[in-house]
């Protein structure tokens, strides 16, 4: 349904450094595969974590290697309106929990960043069918986070708790997507300079101007003038994965 791309600055793709003569070296090549190693996390930065200790750099280096594939991202269903309200709903009610079970480790304003990454890294190793939501063995099993924690002077009985609560978190999170049609209309107010989408009572806003070159797009596309309910409904769609795959 979605493709990512992260723009990675221009020092990550190639270092210049100095030889014996003064003259600059040519830069290091990066394969795409190791941008995007360095970009979700799963390949072990140079820098140790914060406390210093081996143990937390051990566990950086030695997270799981990425395989050729890129996380699968769509699941190859059409997006319909009740189940993109479902799935920001659980993925809303997953955040929560990820803020309560390890959130004390992050500054209040940063664990929310914190969250998107292991989200990222965790869809690269999902084995679920769900686009947004990760699942699998391998959820629980996230060597940044374990690094973080343990920088952070956790337990290992503390470390292994708080992965097994977010692994089941994500299974109950996916498992309350619900794919059932539901008759039921998708509300367009506007509010100001805000448009809001609404559907079963989970909304999703956007600003007017995003709205009117979707619509724009799409009567181009389609024509259909002024886009009409099936504008509505993927317009609804669209907001409702776009927060979804952020955390909601």
């Amino acid at each position: 349904f979605f493709t990512f791309y992260e723009v990675m600055p221009k020092n990550k793709l190639g270092k210049l450094s100095r030889g014996s003569g003064g003259r600059s070296a040519k830069p290091r090549k990066t394969s795409a595969l190791e941008v995007a190693q360095e970009a979700s996390g799963l390949k072990a930065p140079v820098s140790r974590p914060n406390d210093g200790s081996s143990k937390g750099a051990r566990a950086l280096e030695s997270g799981p290697k990425l395989g050729k594939e890129l996380p699968k991202l769509s699941s190859g269903k059409v997006a319909v309106p009740w189940t993109e309200a479902a799935r920001l709903r659980a993925m809303k009610e997953l955040s929560k929990t990820f803020g309560d079970t390890v959130g004390s480790a992050f500054s209040s304003r940063s664990w929310y960043r914190h969250l998107e990454g292991w989200l990222w890294r965790r869809r690269f190793v999902s084995t679920g069918d769900d686009p947004v939501i990760p699942t699998g063995p391998e959820v629980g099993n996230d060597n940044h986070l374990l690094a973080r924690l343990t920088a952070a002077k956790w337990s290992k009985s503390e470390i292994h708790a708080a992965m097994n609560t977010l692994a089941i978190a994500c299974e109950k999170a996916a498992a309350a997507v619900q794919t059932q049609a539901k008759k039921a209309p998708v509300i367009e107010k506007q509010e100001g300079g805000v448009i809001r989408f609404t559907f079963g009572g989970t909304a999703v806003d956007c600003k007017r101007g995003h709205i009117e070159k979707l619509r724009a797009l799409y009567t181009s596309a389609t024509g259909a003038a002024g886009g009409g309910k099936h504008f509505t409904e993927a317009a609804y769609c669209v907001l409702a994965r776009y927060l979804a795959s952020q955390g909601g």
